[in-house]
């Protein structure tokens, strides 16, 4: 891919470029501690599917709090910083391509397997049903190579709508997975970059989300609006050239904030 190709997201990085760039924004977010907020959403949950390593930040906080975590990544650097970092921090870590998966999903507490694959993978559809406590899909990044793959929208022709209609097909993948691979009461964890206009709305945005997100996600969830959370953000999710794709109901100026949501399977 040239990257000289410019469109709503910037200059289209190679993947390699957007692997190390998303390591500075993971980076940046995990000494705001936003990763740990994240995590600490979940309590301990024993089987997680997680989207995207990110740099293994927020994979750590998962594993620490007693989860075995499986990972989906397709961006070969960021594989490599996940297990590298993961080793670091004495987090059992191990890898496998998304064929593999069912065979390789089970594993003790506290430890993560990643997968090297694409999330629209029909593989994914193989792991067992009823066996996980959560989904979790946090801050989805432009990657411009990624989002025309996954809608089939060119390059050259992303526009300010591509990034909200990128954000439903991920999420709305994660949906489905949540359908078939969450336990009762298990939970589809999704974050988002949000805007709103004053701190002192968020009860009104934890109403308006819970209903939102209720129509999205359909019946067989349920949001409480106490799912529905707000943090402000630190300089994290401004640490690179990635552009984390918001949430665009919310206003699209004034406080930036991370946006958490919970929706519960029943």
């Amino acid at each position: 891919m040239s990257a000289s190709i410019k469109n709503a997201f910037g200059t289209a990085m190679t993947d390699d470029e957007y692997g190390e760039n998303w390591v500075a924004s993971s980076v940046a977010l995990d000494r705001d501690n936003d990763y740990a907020w994240m995590a600490s959403q979940l309590g301990s949950a024993h089987l997680v599917l997680d989207v995207g390593a990110g740099a293994g930040r927020g994979l750590y906080q998962l594993a620490r709090n007693g989860a075995r975590v499986i990972c989906v990544e397709i961006n070969a650097r960021l594989l490599k910083e996940a297990a590298t970092y993961l080793t670091l921090m004495h987090i059992p870590v191990s890898v496998c391509d998304v064929v593999e998966v069912v065979s390789h999903h089970q594993g003790p507490p506290g430890t993560v397997l990643l997968v090297k694959g694409d999330l629209m993978d029909p593989a994914l559809d193989e792991l067992p049903a009823g066996a996980f406590k959560a989904v979790t899909c946090w801050l989805i990044g432009a990657n411009p190579t990624q989002i025309t793959k996954t809608i089939g929208v060119p390059i050259a022709e992303h526009s300010g709508a591509t990034g909200p209609v990128y954000r439903q097909a991920v999420q709305g993948r994660c949906r489905d997975l949540g359908l078939k691979l969450l336990c009762p009461n298990g939970a589809l964890h999704f974050v988002d970059r949000a805007f709103m206009s004053s701190w002192n709305h968020k009860t009104q945005l934890r109403e308006h989300e819970q209903k939102v997100r209720g129509a999205e996600v359909g019946e067989a969830f349920s949001i409480g609006v106490e799912e529905v959370m707000f943090r402000r953000s630190g300089l994290g999710m401004w640490a690179s050239g990635v552009q984390l794709v918001p949430n665009q109901r919310l206003p699209s100026e004034g406080i930036t904030a991370l946006q958490s949501v919970i929706a519960r399977r029943r």
